[in-house]
């Protein structure tokens, strides 16, 4: 009985050890054990027999994780903010173009530009020594901001107070010009700007995109030659006769026409003397009611005479200019005008004798 008594109570505790065990085995596989944290590649394992990259305190328990990135930053104030701080002066200098202008300056800017349309000669030459005085970028901001809005009021005031502007200002907006990524629409003020300051060192900005591909753009920069009016661009309104845009070919002629040079006269007259595009040559002929009349007179009846699909229009302008009505036949007008510009005989003074 002893001997079957002891195998019993053997049997009996393997049986509850069996029973821990597969206990364990299910407690593990419904709560597994996470998974060991990510180390850098600068930990090294110490079963290699390589010393851990850093020291550890005695009793506490490191662990290593991949650096996370900084969060993005989306603001625009914060872009400027580290634009303003490179070393390379460009991309300062357009920070502070872009920097959003306090309520305060705007305030305070608004009545000076207003200032501009004061009847008094001496309260606009106030304005204009107080305009110099404030920093070049808060007037552009001011002019790009006035402009890109729908405040009609504000744009006549600084419409008048335009050719009163820094000439700083214009180093500015030739830099908005040359900017490929820039708004277009902030391009096209940059260019209509530079016009009505008549900036004539923005002259070879203003030609570098007469071709451009954005049509707008290319249009508004011969506008603004054309009101600079600078006697140099006479080789370019030549070039622009050919421009492939239909609306940039009569500015052209109007802008070769308002040099009112007699090299600018010259081409003209090529343009208009023989049978040609009878559109551009009417446009150019109009353009010549602003020259003086010893000017033009003679160029209309050159027309008459030897371009006879230009002739009625020339006869237009004759009547209109001379207030005579000689018909149509280019024979009186060449006596009328030889009579006109002729310097008349002086008069025969009769020998008398005593």
């Amino acid at each position: 009985m002893g001997g079957h008594e002891f195998g019993c109570r053997l049997l009996s505790g393997v049986t509850v050890l069996f029973l821990f065990f597969i206990s364990l085995l299910f407690v593990q596989a419904a709560f597994p054990q996470p998974p060991a944290p990510i180390k850098p590649s600068s930990y090294q394992d110490k079963s290699n027999g390589d010393a851990v990259a850093s020291e550890e305190k005695e009793g506490e328990e490191n662990t290593y994780f991949l650096p996370m990135p900084p969060p993005p930053h989306k603001s625009a104030a914060w872009v400027l903010e580290q634009m303003s701080q490179t070393d390379n002066p460009a991309i300062r200098r357009r920070a502070w173009e872009a920097w959003p202008l306090e309520e305060s300056e705007v305030e305070n800017l608004e009545p000076l530009i207003q200032q501009f349309s004061d009847p008094s000669a001496s309260v606009r030459a106030g304005a204009e020594h107080r305009l110099a005085e404030i920093p070049t970028a808060t007037v552009f901001a001011y002019v790009m901001r006035a402009f890109s809005t729908v405040d009609t009021v504000k744009v006549q005031y600084l419409e008048v107070a335009l050719p009163a502007l820094p000439p700083e200002v214009g180093i500015y907006l030739r830099e908005t010009l040359d900017t490929e990524i820039e708004l277009p629409l902030h391009r096209r003020i940059a260019a209509y700007v530079l016009g009505r300051m008549c900036y004539r060192e923005g002259i070879d900005t203003l030609t570098g995109h007469v071709w451009s591909t954005d049509s707008e753009l290319a249009y508004t920069c011969v506008e603004a030659l054309r009101a600079i009016n600078d006697p140099r661009s006479l080789s370019l309104w030549m070039q622009l006769l050919g421009h492939e845009n239909a609306h940039i070919r009569p500015l052209a002629i109007q802008g070769l026409a308002v040099l009112q040079s007699p090299a600018a006269m010259e081409q003209i007259r090529r343009l208009v003397l023989y049978p040609g595009n009878e559109t551009a040559q009417v446009n150019a002929l109009s353009a010549t009611e602003s020259y003086p009349p010893e000017w033009q007179l003679p160029l209309l009846v050159e027309v008459m005479e030897k371009n006879s699909s230009l002739a009625a229009h020339a006869h237009r302008l004759l009547r209109k200019r001379s207030g005579m009505r000689f018909g149509t036949n280019p024979a009186q007008w060449r006596n009328w005008l030889d009579s006109l510009f002729t310097t008349p005989s002086p008069p025969l003074v009769p020998g008398g004798t005593d």
